[in-house]
């Protein structure tokens, strides 16, 4: 793109044009990707109980939907599962702040 602008005064072609209009409009298409993105990652950190849902699939556990904890018929499934709720949400933070950050 940087080139392109510094080849505009010299010479306006139409072939320039309409490769800044594609650069730009690849550009728009990213920044409403990353937008979309960043909703997600909001969303799952602002519900603990969707990343606790995420974390007890595929095990032989539960949600309790009155106090939101997580019951398991085997003990060392819950832990596992809490485990992996810290690593699951530090993650998540961590790619907010990354995407924040561009």
């Amino acid at each position: 793109v940087q080139a392109l602008l510094e080849a505009l005064p010299n010479r306006i072609t139409g072939d320039i044009l309409e490769q800044l209009r594609i650069s730009k409009q690849t550009l728009v298409e990213l920044g409403s990707r990353a937008g979309a993105l960043r909703q997600m990652l909001l969303d799952l950190l602002e519900d603990p109980n969707e990343i606790r849902r995420i974390c007890i699939m595929g095990r032989n556990c539960t949600l309790n939907k009155g106090n939101n904890s997580v019951e398991c018929s085997v003990p060392l499934e819950k832990q596992v599962a809490d485990e992996e709720e810290e690593e699951i949400e530090m993650l998540l933070e961590n790619y907010l702040q990354r995407l924040i950050s561009f």
